[in-house]
Order: structure tokens, then sequence, then C-alpha cells
């Protein structure tokens, strides 16, 4: 396997932050509730925000030549693990927003030369939606505990 470079992690990253911009925007365009339409717009700030961070570890490393240190070790909960993500229509609530948000941040980012449809999020109905709750909810106790 070849070894990739910091600059192409580094790309792909901000594909990654670019794909989610768009991604929010596009939630936002089409929301229809208030709260749901600000919170998407407050995503794509994080995300713009992201991507800023990226560009400026890249400047650092094309001026220094040396990988930069992580300031912190990011750890994950695993939440995203148990959400069948939802397709967001108008009418999609800041709970659906938070749950395509978690798993849209899970979705691997290297580009491929697959088309946006053919990603592996799985779309369910409104109808089907609340019986894959309860579902969830009655088998809540045989999830791993995600406390140390």
């Amino acid at each position: 396997m070849q070894e990739v470079s910091f600059a192409e992690i580094m790309s792909y990253a901000k594909i990654a932050e670019d794909n989610a911009i768009a991604f929010y925007q596009g939630a936002a365009a089409k929301a229809q509730r208030p709260e749901v339409k600000s919170f998407l717009q407050e995503l794509v700030k994080m995300e713009q925000g992201h991507k800023r961070h990226l560009e400026e570890l890249l400047k650092k490393f094309e001026k220094t030549g040396k990988v930069p240190k992580l300031h912190k070790e990011i750890h994950t909960l695993g939440y995203a693990d148990y959400i069948t993500p939802v397709a967001l229509d108008a009418d999609a609530s800041y709970k659906e927003v938070l749950e395509a948000a978690m798993v849209k941040e899970r979705e691997p980012s290297a580009p491929t030369r697959s088309s946006p449809s053919s990603s592996t999020t799985r779309t369910r109905s409104r109808s089907s939606r609340s019986s894959t709750r309860r579902s969830r909810s009655t088998s809540s106790a045989s999830r791993p505990s995600t406390t140390t």
C-alpha cells in the first residue's frame, strides 16, 4: 500500500468539510422550521471553521515542513453507530437533523469515483420512523456501555 502524504490527508479532510458544508446548506435551504434552519446554518459555520483550521495547518506544514501536533486526542462515543439515518425533508425535526449530522460526520472523507447517490446512507419513510424508534428503545439495554 502506498503511503499517503500529509498534504493528501489534508486535501481529503478539506473535501470532507466541503461536502459537509454543502450538505448542511442544502438542508437549511429546504428546512421549514425556523429552529432547524438556524441549527443547520450554525453547522455550516462550524464546518467552515473546520475548513479554515485545516487550511491554516496546511500553511504551517508548507512553511515548516513539520506535521503539526494534535492538541488533544479525539474520542467518539459511538452514538452514530446506532442511528439509521433518514432523508431530511422540509419538515425534518431538530432530532432528525442532529442524527443526520452525526451520520454525515461518520462518512469516509476520501473522494471516490462513485456518485453521491451510491452513498451507504439508508432512508426510511416517516411512517416507519416511529416503529424503529420503539424497537430502539426496547433494545437499548443491550447496547454496549460507552462509559469508562
